[in-house]
């Protein structure tokens, strides 16, 4: 029960438990098809369901992960990373985006979205506190005129 003033008002619990929207659900039916062509590995625990094959692959994958196997394949993308980390945080977008990027097509690609990831990095970490807006006379009028220009039927 919960009283808000002077009234007492019965809390109902929803019928329908809620389901986290950001978690793909499958019917059983899709499920039931799918399971013959896929296997799927969330975590390092080895399952009865998954082949030694996958759940190998899913190590070998943990383990590439780990040693950024991939970054370090890549120099000029790497260098690109450890010197755009020794940056001040204040200049970052500036030093970012003033780069040439060296290197393969894909370094070029990985050396871009490192540039998009910081910037949005900065802007997360410096987004100015919004201003209340404030409404003078003359926006004031804007808006009725509008309101009025948008009643008539041209």
């Amino acid at each position: 029960m919960k009283k808000a003033r002077s009234k007492c008002y019965q809390f109902v619990p929803p019928m329908v438990p809620s389901l986290s929207i950001n978690k793909p659900r499958l019917q059983a039916d899709d499920q039931n098809m799918l399971r013959n062509m896929i296997e799927i590995q969330i975590n390092d625990q080895k399952r009865a369901s998954v082949s030694s094959a996958t759940y190998e692959k899913y190590m070998k994958n943990m383990d590439e992960q780990s040693a950024n196997t991939c970054l370090r394949a890549m120099p000029e993308a790497n260098a690109f990373l450890a010197r755009a980390l020794e940056q001040d945080l204040a200049t970052l977008p500036a030093w970012l985006w003033s780069q040439s990027l060296k290197g393969t097509d894909k370094e070029k690609m990985l050396c871009h979205t490192i540039q998009l990831a910081l910037t949005d990095f900065y802007a997360n970490c410096c987004r100015p506190v919004p201003l209340t807006p404030i409404r003078t006379s003359s926006v004031h009028s804007t808006c009725h005129t509008c309101h009025q220009l948008l009643q008539y039927d041209v």
